[in-house]
């Protein structure tokens, strides 16, 4: 079965914005570098985010290779 949906995508860049739960109470403003998980590649869908900084093992990661190692680290892939 083939499946369009994102796992993980990482979003990296200072100047990047993403609205989560946009036009509902809660919405919330995502500012820098996030994370999408379980993610759907239609534009118009609900998409929430984690801000990369907020994920405590990520803290002080700059550059995107030694991000995309310490995920890899971080779940257990092999």
């Amino acid at each position: 079965m083939e499946s369009n949906i994102h796992l993980i995508r990482f979003d990296f860049g200072n100047h990047l914005r993403h609205t989560n739960n946009q036009g509902k109470k809660n919405e919330k403003i995502i500012h820098g570098s996030h994370v999408h998980f379980m993610s759907v590649p239609d534009k118009y869908s609900v998409k929430n985010v984690i801000a990369v900084g907020s994920i405590e093992e990520f803290k002080n990661l700059k550059r995107i290779k030694e991000t995309f190692l310490k995920f890899i680290d971080y779940t257990n892939i092999r």
